[in-house]
């Protein structure tokens, strides 16, 4: 997901993927990393910020999974950017906010944001 950061206000203007060369399976999701960071160079070229992933899950309500939190919490510290965290969020089988997992994660464990809750302080990206 990339996009723009006002004060506290994040803007998503853009969710890419999946790439040709990425894995995907009904049970996982293994991203071509080459490709990925070309396009987070190109996004950031053209003004964006990579603000985070998504991915679906088979699930009504997902949740992340162990190997989506390992995952998350690599990128957030393999990643140099200007944020306090990074934004993961899942797609699940059912209509928002139920079928949505949206979190913040910032290098060490998952912050929930609920709806309705708004991104606070102690857990926004800004």
């Amino acid at each position: 997901m990339f996009g723009r950061l006002n004060g506290t206000v994040v803007s998503i203007t853009a969710a890419t993927g999946p790439r040709p060369r990425d894995v995907r399976t009904p049970w996982s999701y293994e991203p071509c990393r080459e490709d990925e960071q070309a396009e987070i160079d190109d996004m950031h070229r053209a003004g964006l910020l990579f603000l985070g992933d998504w991915h679906t899950h088979k699930q009504r309500c997902p949740r992340p999974s162990q190997q989506d939190r390992r995952n998350v919490v690599e990128i957030v510290r393999k990643s140099h950017h200007v944020m306090n965290g990074l934004l993961m969020v899942i797609v699940g089988t059912v209509r928002a906010p139920s079928g949505l997992f949206v979190s913040v994660c910032d290098g060490e464990e998952l912050h929930e944001l609920n709806s309705g809750d708004g991104a606070d302080a102690s857990h926004g990206l800004a």
